[in-house]
């Protein structure tokens, strides 16, 4: 194998922000927590997260139960254990739940975290990588098709619509159809024959079957693919998780509209410097989803009031009830997400990718609104993988 390094100032397409946080952490400092090559922003971090309590040991029951679930091998189990010790951490990674794992930066994310959290632990910082399944987010024509490439170069779609619960249901919930299984067969017919693809076709036959919802399929892939390195697995849409979280909404809820203000400041900071906002948040925005008839629809705020997909209003004192009722019914928007994920979890690092990097900026104004560490974001990492039939043909 070949291997050549070409820097992001050199990739069509990379933003200022993306360019500064890799080359000149200095110009972006103030919207992060730390630089992600400087070995004391790990320890700051791991430092301040010493005087929070934690859910760490509820929050080790949970993982332990979903990841026995899913048979893992013994390195996850020896991981789970090692976490339950106050002074380890987590280097924490995720994405949304896609077909046959989805995009390849997916596994580079996995991988990322698995050697951060080796390198962390060999400068003292004992640490186990944790990849957090998106499965409470809605798109899923974004992870409902993938594709791949035959012999002949041309590109091969492999798609599952999906048997949905409802039509805004979390992805996490949809069923595979004999969609998936037909898919597999195109994958086959593709792939060229060898020992690596029977294995494979196999790990994905046994995963990604007809009934078996997007999420289990995905964490059961991801199971086979990263157990060997011990990579702890956390699906969110969970009752118990959700309870974990319930003060954490409860703020989110009562300080709407302050939280609102402060991610529209931060927002307009970055664009005064010269960046971009990668989520857009509007003047009735909120932080937070929540479960109508099994849809996921957002809730705005406007004038203190409250509605549901901008349409039925609900009080505050309703929302809190119903919270403290049905606490799965909540779910939290890209920005809040993040916060729930690291006052569940004794996170160190967030492996990420361009977008989430960009977020993540505006994210900060929440952790510093409720009084939590950010984490130190550290980039993933990122291959283009060419074989030797394709780079003859470029």
């Amino acid at each position: 194998m070949t291997a050549t390094c070409t820097p992001y100032t050199d990739v069509p397409h990379s933003s200022a922000l993306l360019i500064d946080y890799l080359y000149h952490y200095d110009r972006v400092s103030q919207f992060y927590h730390g630089s992600p090559y400087d070995p004391a922003s790990y320890q700051k971090v791991a430092t301040e997260l010493g005087a929070f309590e934690t859910t760490r040991r509820e929050m080790i029951e949970v993982l332990a139960r979903q990841n026995q679930d899913l048979d893992c091998p013994e390195p996850t189990r020896a991981n789970l254990q090692r976490l339950r010790e106050p002074g380890t951490f987590a280097v924490v990674t995720g994405q949304q739940v896609g077909l046959f794992s989805g995009p390849a930066f997916t596994l580079y994310k996995a991988l990322t975290a698995v050697r951060l959290a080796q390198s962390l632990s060999e400068q003292g910082l004992p640490c186990v990588p944790i990849f957090w399944l998106a499965t409470e987010d809605h798109d899923l024509a974004e992870v409902a098709e993938t594709a791949t490439f035959d012999e002949e170069h041309d590109l091969i779609p492999l798609r599952d619509s999906g048997d949905r619960p409802s039509p805004r249901s979390p992805v996490g919930q949809v069923r595979h159809t004999a969609e998936v299984a037909a898919a597999l067969d195109q994958l086959e017919a593709a792939l060229p024959p060898g020992e690596a693809r029977t294995r494979l076709l196999q790990d994905l036959r046994e995963c990604y079957e007809p009934g078996s919802t997007w999420g289990r399929s995905f964490a059961k892939f991801l199971t086979r693919l990263f157990g060997r390195w011990g990579v702890i697995l956390m699906d969110p849409l969970d009752e118990s998780v959700h309870r974990l979280s319930v003060r954490v909404y409860e703020q989110a809820l009562a300080r709407a509209a302050e939280l609102r203000t402060q991610i529209l400041d931060r927002s307009h900071a970055l664009v005064q410097r010269g960046y971009h906002t990668q989520v857009h948040v509007g003047e009735d925005s909120t932080l937070v989803f929540v479960a109508k008839h099994g849809d996921r629809v957002p809730l705005h705020q406007r004038d203190a009031k409250f509605f549901l997909d901008g349409k039925e209003e609900v009080s505050l004192g309703q929302l809190q009830s119903w919270l403290a009722e049905r606490p799965l019914d909540f779910s939290s928007n890209v920005l809040l997400r993040p916060l729930v994920q690291d006052i569940l979890l004794p996170t160190l690092a967030y492996v990420a990718g361009p977008s989430e990097l960009a977020y993540l900026g505006q994210a900060q104004s929440l952790y510093q609104a409720f009084g939590r560490p950010q984490p130190v974001v550290f980039p993933r990492a990122a291959f283009t993988l060419l074989d030797a039939r394709v780079e003859r043909l470029m």
